[in-house]
Formats: structure tokens, C-alpha cells, sequence
């Protein structure tokens, strides 16, 4: 036990710095690329909140543009809030019907 207690505590040790990085590298990183959380939001839920943005960064659309300028948001593109939620449901309901699409194609091509 006695051999062991040093090799646990390095490993304590390890585990608590790398947490502390986490703690401070995954909000930074999704700062950098989506911009700051809100200061209502607590470290925990900065933290959470900026992971989940990390790990469905492919599915999100960045809201800075390559040449530096802001992308137009959809209200903007649209003029009111009616407009841009109808675009929304629009392309949503799109997505699920390519998608549905899709899967009855692969379907038929199983059974022949």
C-alpha cells in the first residue's frame, strides 16, 4: 500500500491539473470561434454550455465571416420575427423531408 500511495497521488495530481485546464481552455476555445457566453452564466454552465458548442461544431454555422465581417443574422435577412420563424420552420421541415427522402432511398436499394 505503501507503493502505491505516491502513484495515486501523482495520478490525483495529474487528473486535477488537466481538469483545471479543461475548466479553462473550453470556454476559451469557444470564444474564439462563436464569441463570449453571457456573464448571467455560471463557470459550470460556461463551461458546459461552450463544450456542447465545441462538440456540435459541425452541425452550427459560425457566426463570424472568413473576411472578418458579420454574418446578417435571420431576423435581419428577413425584416421581422414572423418572417425569420417561418423561415426557420421552413427549412426545418426541408431538412426532415431530404432526410426522410434519403432513407426511403437507401431502403428500396436494400430490397432490390
Amino acid at each position: 500500500m505503501r507503493k502505491l500511495a505516491p502513484l495515486i497521488l501523482i495520478i490525483t495530481i495529474i487528473l486535477c491539473v488537466c481538469l483545471g485546464l479543461a475548466v479553462f481552455l473550453i470556454p476559451s476555445q469557444a470564444a474564439q470561434i462563436y464569441g463570449p457566453p453571457s456573464a448571467r452564466l455560471s463557470i459550470p454552465q460556461r463551461v458546459q454550455y461552450s463544450a456542447l458548442l465545441l462538440w456540435y461544431d459541425g452541425l452550427l454555422r459560425r457566426p463570424f465571416d472568413e473576411t472578418g465581417g458579420l454574418v446578417k443574422s435571420i431576423k435581419e435577412s428577413c425584416g421581422d420575427v414572423t418572417s425569420a420563424t417561418l423561415l426557420i420552420m421552413g427549412l426545418y421541415f426541408l431538412d426532415r423531408e431530404l432526410n426522410l427522402r434519403r432513407q426511403i432511398s437507401s431502403f428500396n436499394r436494400a430490397i432490390k
